[in-house]
């Protein structure tokens, strides 16, 4: 019988043993690997090591953070798409239940066989641990992040408080809308997906996760390195915007709710 869970391992054009490690892993876990792994066509920019209910998605160069969940988005088969930062800082068995028992009550607008509104996004949230991290960080990481926040406000949505947990779900319906379209590539592609969500009119609920701050990251924590990502992160913002109300960027698959208003 079919997998009721897809399992994807999106590799960022990463050199080290990542894919070695996976296989690994995985072959602890399980008796057999019912299956035989194939390659991607050498021209494609994606590579696969397929198993029966796995794969490993590797891109060939390192195309950031947004890349590679838009990559791994548009491979994944299922009714729902988890995204998930590789890295444990969200607990995932609590964290996922959490956002399932969100999807309770929701009822499907144009199929009766299902019982899910098929536009949905549910966004894990740390919000609520906004306080006790507030009083952890230093003055200027704390300024940096309210800053980031009255800007996601002022150029994106104001109805979504954390658009940067790397926990979220998402319909299969409106996974194909948003990650079909999605344009920015590095760290605040969270703030295209909320945006495009709201064009849409997809959805969007925040949960509570229980999350934890997990050392390793490449990003530099000096204050002048996380101004120029701020710095960074505002530009794109701008951007999004501009390209969306101008028409320069426009959805690739459903239908604009602006066109009707």
């Amino acid at each position: 019988p079919a997998p009721s869970v897809e399992w994807l391992i999106v590799n960022d054009g990463s050199k080290d043993s990542t894919c070695d490690s996976v296989r690994e892993t995985y072959k602890s876990l399980m008796d057999s690997t019912n299956g035989s792994g194939r390659s991607g066509d050498s021209k494609s920019p994606v590579s696969f090591a397929l198993d029966w209910d796995w794969k490993i998605v590797s891109l060939k160069r390192n195309g950031g953070k947004g890349a590679a969940v838009k990559t791994g988005m548009n491979v994944a088969k299922g009714m729902f798409h988890l995204m998930v930062d590789a890295d444990g800082a969200t607990n995932f068995e609590n964290g996922l239940q959490n956002l399932t028992q969100e999807l309770e009550g929701f009822s499907c607008s144009n199929d009766s066989e299902c019982d899910v509104d098929p536009m949905i996004a549910i966004f894990g949230s740390r919000a609520h641990l906004q306080t006790e991290s507030t009083a952890k960080r230093s003055f200027v990481r704390t300024l940096l992040m309210k800053g980031f926040h009255f800007f996601v406000s002022l150029f994106v949505s104001s109805k979504v408080h954390d658009t940067q947990c790397g926990f979220k779900l998402f319909s299969k319906a409106a996974s194909e809308v948003v990650f079909k379209t999605l344009h920015l590539r590095r760290w605040a592609f969270d703030t295209e997906i909320v945006l495009v969500c709201d064009m849409q009119a997809i959805k969007i609920c925040e949960v509570a996760v229980p999350w934890k701050e997990v050392d390793g990251s490449k990003l530099s924590t000096s204050k002048l390195a996380l101004a120029l990502v701020s710095l960074s992160m505002l530009r794109d913002m701008i951007c999004v915007r501009a390209c969306y109300t101008l028409r320069i960027w426009r959805v690739r698959a459903g239908h604009d709710i602006r066109k009707s208003n």
